[in-house]
């Protein structure tokens, strides 16, 4: 939702307020019909062209606390985050992960879920593959990169199970 402390309400005027998702999605709606010439067919063709959405920089102290604690749960040693200058990246790719439900939960992560919850037709059906994290994207900043897929995300089980098969015996 929008942060009602900034918000003004306009006296008589009863306007809803508008979730993040959906502002986002807005964006990217408008982005694409403002840039694609041509029957209206090939405006829904670029509206599911989406791939990733980009959170950053975030200065969102819970958000960042929770990417600080996903990293660490994975072995980046604490002095590595606690140096600036040092951007340390990783890729969380298992839905059933606590880390990406965790990522998926914070603040800059739930409108993800929901935009394409709720957008399920014009973005054919894509959900949330992968989450890249960087810990500094700028100086004290972190970023977010959602990777957005149209095939379900394999759990850790069906990955193992994948590569077993493909060792030859």
């Amino acid at each position: 939702m929008s942060d009602t402390k900034t918000d003004l309400d306009i006296p008589g005027l009863d306007t809803p307020r508008l979730y993040n998702s959906e502002l986002i999605y807005q964006a990217w709606r408008d982005a694409v019909t403002a840039n694609v010439t041509g029957p209206s067919p090939q405006v829904v063709s670029q509206l599911t062209d989406l791939k990733y959405i980009i959170r950053a920089p975030i200065g969102n102290s819970g958000t960042l606390a929770t990417m600080r604690d996903v990293l660490l749960s994975q072995g980046v040693p604490r002095n590595q985050l606690d140096n600036r200058g040092v951007t340390v990246k990783r890729t969380f790719d298992d839905p059933s992960s606590d880390e990406f439900k965790m990522l998926m939960g914070t603040v800059n992560g739930r409108p993800i879920g929901r935009l394409c919850a709720d957008h399920t037709e014009s973005l054919d059906g894509k959900q949330v593959l992968k989450i890249h994290v960087w810990n500094e994207f700028m100086a004290t900043f972190g970023a977010l990169i959602f990777e957005l897929g149209e095939e379900r995300a394999s759990t850790k089980l069906e990955r193992e199970e994948n590569t077993r098969r493909k060792v030859p015996e």
